[in-house]
């Protein structure tokens, strides 16, 4: 993905599509937040942007179905390698998934010289300093980002940028972690065994497990008793929480 980045930084090279969503099709990736943006960019008057949708997954008919009645320019495309040629001449990698913990779609678009536009919260972090990553907070920021990412150039990445998005820049941050804890800090402490203990025990506690997690403030993730049953012990991630937002949906 880096030599791909240093070949996009090319004065020669133009980018030849715009906006596009890769990865797998299901609700708790964000293509509901993705759909209620460009409603949005319809409602206040502006032309509608067009977005290439890579993927598949379970709730691929639902997804292009809620498109097809908002009608919206979004256009559905077979699961597809970051890495291949026409991934390589869009622009604009959209991100808006509340759920992913550093993305590594999100840090491969980057690495290929993309803007990528993300949403403001903790699991992106680690790309607010890249220059090329234009960040949201409302639906109207997302929109001035996606017309701004549009209309200009993302610039090469930097020095500091490559080496942070490589094996070696991980490997870094690994070992200074490690080198500012002591040696005490990285044995585990009674407390630590004890909310080892506690977390177990409030797992396999059924519905009073639940019932703890709420009380101490587990909020929309408090019911996770039903991760018990056996279809769940070999799902992805996805899957599992896709379905924690239907067992307990976010408060709006």
């Amino acid at each position: 993905f880096i030599d791909i980045g240093r070949r996009t930084a090319s004065p020669f090279h133009r980018f030849r599509r715009g906006a596009y969503f890769l990865g797998k099709v299901l609700w708790a990736k964000g293509h509901q937040l993705l759909i209620d943006y460009l409603k949005l960019q319809r409602e206040l008057g502006k032309p509608l942007t067009h977005v290439d949708v890579y993927g598949g997954g379970e709730d691929l008919e639902a997804v292009t179905l809620a498109v097809a009645e908002a009608e919206l320019d979004i256009s559905f495309e077979r699961p597809t390698d970051h890495a291949s040629q026409p991934l390589t001449e869009y622009k604009v990698f959209i991100n808006p998934s509340r759920s992913e913990v550093l993305s590594t779609t999100t840090a491969e678009a980057l690495a290929m010289g993309k803007f990528v536009i993300i949403q403001r919260h903790a699991s992106n972090n680690f790309f607010l300093g890249f220059h090329n990553a234009l960040v949201f907070e409302t639906p109207e920021e997302f929109l001035e980002m996606l017309e701004f990412a549009l209309a200009n150039t993302p610039a090469p990445l930097s020095a500091q940028e490559r080496r942070d998005l490589s094996w070696e820049g991980a490997t870094d941050r690994f070992l200074d972690s490690v080198r500012n804890c002591s040696f005490n800090d990285m044995l585990p402490t009674l407390a630590d065994h004890s909310a080892h203990w506690f977390h177990q025990s409030i797992q396999r506690g059924g519905t009073i497990g639940d019932a703890l997690r709420l009380v101490s403030g587990g909020g929309p993730v408090a019911r996770q008793s039903w991760l018990n049953s056996e279809r769940f012990r070999t799902a992805d991630a996805a899957e599992i929480v896709e379905h924690s937002l239907v067992h307990s949906p976010p408060a709006t």
